[in-house]
């Protein structure tokens, strides 16, 4: 198994870009690795729909028994995450 696999998050986390997006999550969860990153420096809005899809996503990862990483959260992302609830739930 190898040891990790990294997305980077777009700028815009919003309904436009979840299917694509959950796409290429799909695929990185059906790879054999131990940790997944998601880097999320770039981003710059978010909406629900993108969140969801984040959480979602972690969800899936701790149910296969991996490791969900969030990396370098941009500011916005950060005041997205604390407007829609979500702070705890990505344990940031």
């Amino acid at each position: 198994m190898s040891d990790k696999t990294t997305l980077t998050l777009p700028e815009q986390l919003d309904i436009a870009q979840v299917v694509s997006l959950k796409d290429r999550m799909d695929k990185a969860l059906a790879k054999e690795v131990s940790v997944f990153e998601l880097i999320a420096e770039k981003i710059e809005r978010v909406d629900s729909a993108g969140m969801q899809l984040l959480l979602s996503f972690k969800n899936a990862v701790q149910e296969a028994n991996k490791e969900f990483k969030l990396l370098k959260p941009s500011d916005e992302f950060l005041t997205a995450a604390d407007l829609l609830g979500s702070t705890e739930l990505l344990e940031l």
